[in-house]
C-alpha cells in the first residue's frame, strides 16, 4: 500500500505524467496554430465586413497627367465635357460640371483627358488639379490650390491667411479646377469652399468627379455627366491591346470571338477589362483562352460582389508569396503615394520574401515581388523622382477594396470605428485622423500575436519617411 501511494504521487505515474503532457502538447499546438495562420494570414479569402471596408475606403491621390493613348472610348464624352468648359454663354462667372459614375469607370481618366488638351490649356488661364477623397481637409485643399498655381507650398496653418492668398490668385482670372474624388455631400461644407472660388472672371468651370449622385446635386444646379460604360466594341479593344502582344501582328479570329464573351462579363468597366486582359497576356493559345472563359471566369457570376470578384480572378493567379505581399497593402489608406523603399521593407520584416538559391539579396527579390505587382496591374502610376530617385506607387480604389477583402480582420487600418478591431488582428496602421493613445481599444488585443504598427501619416510634403514598427 505504501509502495503504491508513493507511486502516485511521484513523478514516474503514468496518469498525472499524460495529463501533464496533454496540456503541454495542447500548448504547443495551439502557439503552432497561432504561427501558422501568421504565416498564411494573407492566403484567407473570407470577405472584410462592410462596416471595416467604410473605415478605410479612401482613394489613391490623383495626378492631371494622362497619355492620349491609353483612353479608349470616351470621345464623345471628352467632346461633352470640353463643350461645357468651353461655353461662355453663362449665367454665373462661375460654373460647375459633375462627372458621376461607378468605381473603376474611368472619371478621373476622363478628366485628364479633357484637362490635357491643348484647346482647354488655351482657353484658360489658370488650370488646377486637387485630389480630395473622403478626407475633406478644407486647409489641404486650398493648399493644393495655391501650390497649383505658386509651385510651393505655404508655410502656414491659418484658414484665414490661406483664403487670402487662394484670392489673389483666382479672383478676375478665367480658371479651370478639378477636384477629383470628391466624396463629401455635406451642403455647409461644399458652400464653405465654393465661397472663395466664386471671384473667377466670367466663364471658369469647376470639374468635379465623383461617385456620388448626391454629391452632384448638392454641388452643381446643372446636370451632371453619367459615366457610362464601355461599349462592347471598345471594350473588346481595350481587352485585346491588353492581351496580344503588339508584335502579334493580326489577331487571331477564334479568340476574338472568345474575347467578345469574356468583355460581357467586364460591366464595361476599363479596370476591370485591363485586368482581365493582363490574365488572358499569358495564355497564349486558343485552348487555354476557352479554358479560362469556361472554368475560371463562371465563378465570378456566383460571388456577391460582382466586379471585386472578377478582380479576385488576379488575385488568384498569384503565387502565395505575392497574394500575402499584396493584401498587407490593405494597412496604407487610399489616396495614398506608397513608398517603394517602405513597402518592401515591411515585406522583408513580416518574411514574406523567400530566399533563393542564388546569390541575391532579399532586397533584389523584394524588388521583383514589387514588379511583378505592378507589370499584374496590382500597383499603378508607379514613378521615380528625379532629384532623389524614390520610387512610389499608387492602388486604384477598387484594388484597395479587394486587398481589404483578401486580408479580412487580419489587418486593420486605424480611421474612425475602433470597434471593428478583432482579438486577432496582426497588423494595425494608423493615420494622421487617428488619436492613437486616446482611441485605439489594445486590451483588446492578444499581445502574442500582433506584429505591425504601420504609421500612414504624412505631413503637407511628405515631411519624413512612414514610422514603421514590427513587433
Amino acid at each position: 500500500m505504501i509502495k503504491v501511494v508513493k507511486t502516485f504521487f511521484s513523478s514516474s505515474n503514468q496518469l498525472a505524467f499524460e495529463l501533464k503532457m496533454s496540456r503541454k502538447i495542447r500548448e504547443v499546438r495551439e502557439r503552432l496554430k497561432a504561427i501558422e495562420a501568421e504565416k498564411n494570414f494573407l492566403l484567407d479569402k473570407g470577405p472584410m465586413n462592410s462596416q471595416a471596408q467604410r473605415g478605410r475606403r479612401k482613394r489613391e491621390e490623383t495626378h492631371s497627367f494622362i497619355r492620349e493613348e491609353d483612353i479608349i472610348g470616351r470621345g464623345n464624352d471628352k467632346k461633352n465635357v470640353m463643350k461645357f468648359l468651353l461655353d461662355m454663354d453663362v449665367k454665373e462667372d462661375v460654373s460647375i460640371l459633375p462627372i458621376v459614375g461607378i468605381g473603376g469607370l474611368g472619371k478621373t481618366a476622363l478628366a485628364k483627358f479633357v484637362y490635357n488638351d491643348e484647346m482647354i490649356s488655351k482657353h484658360f488661364d489658370l488650370k488646377m488639379w486637387v485630389c480630395v477623397s473622403n478626407d475633406f481637409d478644407m486647409i489641404k485643399i486650398v493648399k493644393d490650390i495655391i501650390v497649383c498655381v505658386e509651385k510651393k507650398e505655404p508655410n502656414y496653418n491659418v484658414m484665414d491667411r490661406l483664403q487670402i492668398e487662394l484670392r489673389k490668385i483666382i479672383d478676375g482670372k478665367r480658371y479651370l479646377l478639378v477636384l477629383d474624388d470628391l466624396w463629401d455631400a455635406k451642403s455647409e461644407t461644399w458652400h464653405n469652399l465654393k465661397s472663395l472660388l466664386m471671384g473667377g472672371a466670367r466663364g471658369s468651370k469647376i470639374l468635379i468627379t465623383t461617385r456620388l449622385s448626391l454629391v452632384a446635386k448638392i454641388t452643381s444646379l446643372a446636370p451632371p455627366h453619367l459615366l457610362e460604360g464601355l461599349s462592347e466594341s471598345n471594350s473588346l479593344d481595350l481587352l485585346m491591346r491588353m492581351a496580344v502582344p503588339k508584335e502579334g501582328g493580326t489577331q487571331d479570329l477564334d479568340m476574338l470571338a472568345i474575347g467578345e464573351e469574356i468583355v460581357r462579363k467586364c460591366f464595361g468597366v476599363p479596370l476591370v477589362i485591363r485586368t482581365m486582359g493582363g490574365l488572358l497576356f499569358h495564355k497564349e493559345t486558343k485552348d487555354e483562352w476557352l479554358h479560362f472563359k469556361d472554368y475560371e471566369l463562371p465563378e465570378v457570376s456566383q460571388r456577391k460582389d460582382q466586379i471585386i470578384s472578377i478582380l479576385r480572378l488576379s488575385y488568384d493567379n498569384l503565387p502565395s508569396h505575392l497574394k500575402q505581399c499584396f493584401a498587407i497593402c490593405s494597412l496604407f489608406p487610399k489616396d495614398y503615394e506608397i513608398k517603394k523603399h517602405t513597402l518592401v521593407s515591411l515585406w522583408m520584416a513580416e518574411g514574406f520574401i523567400q530566399p533563393s538559391n542564388s546569390s541575391k539579396h532579399l532586397e533584389d527579390i523584394a524588388h521583383e515581388y514589387f514588379m511583378d505587382l505592378l507589370w499584374s496591374n496590382f500597383f499603378q502610376d508607379f514613378k521615380k523622382n528625379p532629384y532623389t530617385n524614390e520610387a512610389t506607387c499608387k492602388m486604384h480604389d477598387l484594388m484597395h477594396d479587394l486587398a481589404c477583402s483578401v486580408a479580412g480582420n487580419k489587418c486593420w487600418a486605424a480611421r474612425d470605428d475602433t470597434n471593428q478591431i478583432n482579438e486577432r488582428t496582426r497588423h494595425i496602421s494608423y493615420g494622421s485622423t487617428f488619436n492613437l493613445m486616446g482611441k485605439l481599444p489594445i486590451s483588446r488585443l492578444k499581445p502574442s500575436v500582433l506584429r505591425t504598427f504601420l504609421s500612414t501619416t504624412r505631413g503637407w510634403k511628405e515631411i519624413k519617411e512612414n514610422q514603421v514598427k514590427w513587433i
